[in-house]
């Protein structure tokens, strides 16, 4: 999903007429991309753990206001 959202992205760049346009929607392709990287990891994380006999439950992180 997010690496097809990452080449929309680079597509759109290569029609924008403005240089910060172009420069605008690669760094979204970028972005898209790192998304992609994360939630391999997530999954890759996620497949490991669920061959383990022992769960532990998510914690969720603190946020500051």
């Amino acid at each position: 999903y997010w690496r097809d959202r990452a080449e929309e992205a680079r597509v759109k760049a290569g029609e924008m007429r403005s240089h910060d346009a172009e420069r605008s929607f690669l760094e979204i392709a970028r972005m898209y991309d790192n998304m992609a990287d994360r939630a391999a990891k997530r999954e890759a994380r996620l497949a490991a753990e669920s061959g383990s006999t022992q769960r532990v439950a998510p914690t969720r992180r603190a946020t500051r206001d």
